[in-house]
């Protein structure tokens, strides 16, 4: 797009009125102008996964408010390097559960331990706080997960996206996998899902990633609680423990640097959906004796209508 071209605007490329009387001629509309002008916001609108309408007038700022996100920084992921644990720091499960903030695990039909591991500086360079151990303690038929959904399916429709992460396995070797699920909700049109190839992992943490291409929002029908969902695939049938720290989701092709948010405002965006009265480092079902009275802690509060 660029301004205004011609002999007949003003100063500055600027559109001016005209004068009969004198002889000036106003400045006239050219197609170069307008379809700059129009493919520059229909091209925001089907970014951000709308059908251009003649009859909706709010569509750049839908369009806006999708593009943008509720984020901060290029990743489009809460807690991907799992420093915020309000509910517990470690859990046994045998299905799907919530466990650090944002992330839900599923051992299959299998049984699981996760728990947060962290960093001893003496022995790692430069450390995030804390990871994430998968512990499947019961081999599953299907293959565990651990997953988080990103509001607003229409977010990432239509887009180029790169999934990594820092990934190792507590012996030998084996292989993940990502997937990248387009869940239309409640009532909505069927969920497209689409699987990495096999990536390896070995002892040591070692960066993987994977690039998906999402379908557009063309022909889909919208219902409650739409996402797009993003699932860590781990082996089946076996038992292991695998570490996962430093998740990103991010547009374009190349997965690019980690870059952590603002430790505060990341751990207010767990709070969105989840959060509790007291201090993090105490958990539900912990004790407290304050002047020889005993109190329990109870467990925190799911925020009503936000997408968990």
């Amino acid at each position: 797009m660029d301004r205004i071209q011609g002999t007949d605007v003003d100063p500055g490329q600027l559109w001016r009125d005209g004068d009969p009387g004198a002889g000036i001629l106003p400045t006239t509309f050219k197609k170069d102008f307008q379809n700059g002008f129009q493919e520059e916001l229909v091209g925001i609108i089907e970014a951000a996964g709308l059908t251009p309408s003649v009859s909706d007038w709010t569509q750049i700022r839908q369009a806006l408010a999708i593009l943008l996100g509720p984020k901060t920084g290029k990743d489009f992921l809460v807690n991907g390097a799992f420093r915020h644990w309000q509910r517990e720091q470690a859990f046994s499960i045998t299905s799907a559960k919530y466990t650090a903030d944002r992330w839900s695990a599923n051992p299959d039909d299998g049984a699981a331990t996760i728990t947060r591991q962290d960093y001893t500086p003496a022995t790692e360079a430069s450390p995030p706080s804390s990871f994430l151990r998968f512990q499947q303690t019961g081999a599953a038929t299907g293959q565990p997960v651990l997953a988080q959904k990103i509001e607003d399916v229409r977010q990432l429709s239509g887009r180029e996206i790169t999934v990594s992460a820092d990934v190792r396995i507590g012996a030998g070797t084996d292989v993940v996998q990502f997937a990248v699920v387009q869940d239309f909700g409640q009532g909505g049109s069927g969920a497209v899902t689409q699987v990495s190839a096999d990536l390896d992992i070995d002892t040591n943490f070692g960066r993987v990633s994977s690039t998906f291409t999402l379908g557009n929002m063309a022909s889909k029908t919208l219902g409650a609680r739409h996402h797009t969902r993003v699932e860590l695939r781990m082996p089946s049938g076996k038992i292991y423990s695998v570490d996962w720290k430093d998740v990103q989701v991010e547009l374009g092709n190349v997965a690019t640097t980690v870059d952590l948010p603002d430790f505060g405002l990341e751990l207010m965006r767990c709070m969105r959906y989840y959060q509790k009265s007291y201090d993090p480092g105490v958990y539900a079902g912990d004790t407290n004796v304050l002047n020889g009275a005993i109190s329990t802690h109870e467990s925190g509060s799911v925020k009503e209508g936000m997408q968990t």
